[in-house]
């Protein structure tokens, strides 16, 4: 269930159970593995990807803004917003020091040339640029000052996506 709540984000399944009663076709078969599900939501390995794919890690340009972006929020009070005292841990907008291919780190990644997100391995566990999940090593991976655990339980229970905060993104804090 919790790898479920990671992927299925921003779409009209809203729990665990509705997938597996929906005939859902990945490739042409009937939905029954995690991986099934994630290439059927993502829209992995179609032309349309680079726009359905909203847990890909890297930035495409100036506009976007489905893109990886987690900090740690050194803020002593958590309703005291200063984004002055952040620390960047994970950027789809900038290029890791690990095969970069050339230039600078803050830049776009250029994907197509093997570059990664800087930060990547905090939420790509496979390398492929797509946010598998959490950080098991970080109770609170978003730096929202809300467990994790917490964050996919509420969404658990309630059925509705990141009302409780993402575990992939880091949420505004006026979010109810």
């Amino acid at each position: 269930y919790n790898n479920f709540q990671e992927f299925y984000g921003n779409t009209t399944l809203a729990s665990a159970t509705q997938v597996r009663s929906s005939p859902l076709l990945y490739n042409g078969e009937q939905i029954i593995e995690w991986w099934q599900l994630r290439g059927y939501l993502l829209q992995t390995d179609t032309p349309n990807d680079i726009y359905a794919n909203y847990f890909r890690m890297y930035r495409i340009n100036e506009s976007d803004d489905l893109y990886a972006h987690v900090v740690f929020d050194n803020d002593v009070d958590y309703m005291d917003l200063d984004p002055t005292d952040d620390v960047d841990i994970c950027r789809g907008d900038w290029t890791d020091d690990w095969e970069r291919r050339w230039g600078s780190f803050d830049r776009f990644p250029n994907i197509g040339q093997g570059e990664y997100a800087w930060g990547w391995w905090i939420l790509d566990i496979d390398g492929d640029n797509i946010a598998d999940g959490t950080d098991p090593t970080n109770y609170d991976t978003d730096g929202d000052w809300i467990n994790d655990w917490f964050e996919i339980d509420d969404d658990m229970v309630n059925g509705i996506r990141g009302d409780g905060g993402s575990p992939i993104r880091y949420d505004d804090r006026t979010t109810s």
